[in-house]
């Protein structure tokens, strides 16, 4: 059947044995959610897709105001897995720390790499720093993004990173690496002393007055439908 295929996750990477059955003639048809995502599909297939619609927010998502006081220095949220990086996370609050009193972070998640996690904070001797609050809602997470001053992200890889977009809403100093949507809303860093250095300027920065929502979900689907309607796809 005529369709378009819309590229999510790591689907673009070259673990992916599907991407075989991908041919030049289905590249008209396909939609990437973000211009790194497409340009790591390249790279993996020597293909490009010929649409990027990112997702978004839902509007009724976005607060009618945001907090004057933050209590939390850094957050940090995503499974606790190897592709999300949380080493390298830990690192740069651990570099932070040393110059700062009373400093406070958060990490929100689960996932197989958490008994990692937990011995690297002790070694570091992070234990009265950062807190490893476990799985939350996604409202409850959205509360402790109102509560921090800077929401730092280490992954490896991300095709869009909805939880880029999500602190962002919620006032939070994104500093990331330059994956998924990162380079259109946060201050980027790639290794150790330039994320540290980029999360020490947010924390010096006044605090956000406002969200910052560059992606909402009804432009998403407004950009699907004249996509439909315009554009014939492939069979």
């Amino acid at each position: 059947l005529p369709h378009y295929t819309t590229l999510m996750g790591q689907d673009v990477l070259p673990e992916n044995r599907y991407l075989q059955f991908f041919g030049p003639q289905h590249t008209q048809a396909q939609i990437a959610v973000s211009e790194y995502q497409n340009d790591i599909f390249e790279k993996t297939t020597g293909k490009r897709a010929a649409h990027t619609i990112p997702w978004g927010l839902s509007k009724a998502e976005i607060p009618s105001q945001l907090p004057t006081h933050r209590p939390l220095d850094v957050l940090g949220c995503g499974s606790f897995i190897p592709l999300k990086n949380w080493v390298l996370w830990l690192q740069v609050i651990a570099e932070i720390a040393k110059d700062k009193s009373n400093f406070c972070a958060e990490l929100i998640g689960e996932g197989i790499d958490r008994p990692i996690l937990e011995s690297l904070i002790r070694q570091a001797g992070l234990e009265k720093i950062v807190h490893l609050p476990g799985h939350l809602p996604r409202t409850e997470v959205f509360a402790r993004m109102q509560q921090a001053k800077v929401f730092l992200h280490t992954a490896n890889f991300e095709s869009f990173g909805m939880v880029l977009a999500e602190a962002a809403m919620n006032g939070c100093r994104v500093v990331s690496t330059p994956v998924g949507i990162a380079p259109q809303l946060a201050t980027l860093g790639k290794s150790l002393d330039a994320l540290a250095a980029q999360t020490q300027l947010a924390l010096d920065q006044p605090l956000s007055k406002s969200p910052y929502t560059p992606f909402t979900i009804e432009d998403t689907a407004q950009q699907y439908l004249r996509l439909y309607q315009r554009h014939p796809v492939t069979e």
